[in-house]
């Protein structure tokens, strides 16, 4: 009798152990990379931190996004890239690292807006030039047929519209609301600059 009792006892032993063994099994690999991987840091987005920094006027953390493999190129709201942000804080040493980098000089915003557009309407002769020598067509139109010199001809920017002109600007260039670049000079009343442009042939229709 007691030799059953020691039997039993011990089967039952057995079976409490394999039971607990059964609920509570070890991780298997797989679930431990899974787990691993849910609790590793996510890894850090440089293509939004680049337009960030850009957007900022934040020079050194530009090079560090770049550094990091982000693209000159990335298009954040809007379609702005990061030169094109460069380009409309006037930051000269941020475009020309951009450039360097391989940003397109001609990549437009949503509007067909592109960066010498920019830089040129805000009369930064420096700036423009910098961004033609890197290849800016100065001709391409926006989204209105708008050209460069016609904005740089309301804002009477001489110097600026000289330069484009001599890189191929068209002085009778029409938009699509009938304005050329000596309409808008006249419109605001620049006389340097309809003289500039009436030298260089330019009519008002």
């Amino acid at each position: 009798m007691t030799r059953h009792l020691r039997k039993a006892a011990l089967i039952f032993i057995l079976l409490s152990a394999c039971q607990i063994h059964h609920l509570s099994p070890p991780p298997r690999p797989s679930q431990s990379r899974t787990l691993s991987h849910a609790l590793a840091p996510a890894k850090p987005n440089w293509n939004r931190r680049l337009l960030r920094a850009a957007e900022a006027d934040d020079y050194q953390a530009v090079m560090d996004a770049l550094q990091h493999g982000a693209s000159p190129n990335t298009r954040g709201f809007y379609d702005m890239s990061p030169l094109l942000w460069a380009v409309s804080r006037r930051n000269i040493a941020m475009t020309k690292l951009l450039l360097e980098h391989g940003a397109d000089p001609n990549q437009p915003k949503k509007d067909r807006v592109p960066p010498v557009f920019l830089a040129a309407m805000s009369g930064d002769l420096a700036l423009t030039t910098l961004l033609v020598e890197r290849g800016a067509d100065v001709t391409r139109p926006g989204e209105n047929g708008q050209t460069p010199l016609l904005w740089v001809a309301f804002y009477g920017h001489v110097s600026v519209a000289d330069y484009l002109v001599q890189h191929g600007a068209y002085v009778n260039a029409i938009d699509r609301f009938g304005q050329t670049p000596l309409f808008m000079a006249e419109r605001q009343h620049h006389n340097d600059m309809i003289s500039f442009l009436t030298s260089h042939g330019a009519t008002k229709r």
